[in-house]
């Protein structure tokens, strides 16, 4: 279970990083590891909705905060 974790933290970070949200300090995008990919066990047609959503919640997390001032 600790291995899916940890792919998804992979996942999750190169989405941020290629969608500009937040830094890893760097500039770089990683590579996903073959490893990562195949833990999670995701088709390649899943990555689109996954940065979909992430833009779309990252979109009401802005509203959001902005809201709160």
């Amino acid at each position: 279970m600790q291995a899916r974790g940890l792919s998804s933290v992979h996942l999750a970070d190169i989405v941020c990083r290629a969608l500009e949200i937040g830094s890893g300090g760097d500039g770089k995008i990683p590579a996903l590891s073959d490893h990562a990919w195949n833990t999670l066990g995701l088709p390649v047609q899943a990555l689109d909705p996954i940065v979909e959503e992430t833009q779309l919640e990252m979109e009401r997390a802005v509203i959001f905060l902005d809201f709160t001032r």
